[in-house]
C-alpha cells in the first residue's frame, strides 16, 4: 500500500465559511521536499515548533478559531476561553491550547 508524503494529519475548519483550516501534519523524515513545498504555499501559515514564539501572521486566524470554540462552549453552557486570547507573547503550543483545545495531534 502506497502512502502519501506524510505520516499522519488532522484538520479543523473554522465556520461559517470553512475557508480557514488548522492543519496538523506529521511529516516523515524523507518528506522534506513535500513539507517545504506545502509551507511555501502563500495560503499556508506555518506555525513552527511548539516551543517557538507564535508568528504574527498566525494571531488573527487563531483568534478566529478561538471565537468559534467560545460559541460552541456557550451553546454547551460552558465558560468562554477568549479571556486568554492568543497573542504574540504565546508559544505555538500555548496558542494552540487556547485557540483550539479540541484539536489534538493523534
Amino acid at each position: 500500500m502506497q502512502r502519501g508524503p506524510y505520516v499522519h494529519f488532522n484538520a479543523t475548519s473554522v465556520p461559517p465559511e470553512h475557508t480557514l483550516h488548522l492543519v496538523w501534519i506529521n511529516w516523515g523524515p524523507q518528506d522534506v521536499a513535500a513539507r517545504e513545498s506545502f509551507e511555501a504555499d502563500p495560503n499556508v501559515t506555518a506555525l513552527g515548533d511548539p516551543w517557538k514564539p507564535l508568528p504574527a501572521t498566525a494571531v488573527l486566524p487563531l483568534q478566529a478559531l478561538a471565537a468559534v470554540e467560545d460559541q460552541r462552549r456557550a451553546k454547551a453552557g460552558m465558560p468562554a476561553l477568549m479571556s486568554s486570547i492568543t497573542s504574540l507573547a504565546d508559544t505555538v503550543a500555548t496558542a494552540l491550547r487556547k485557540a483550539a483545545p479540541r484539536h489534538r495531534p493523534d
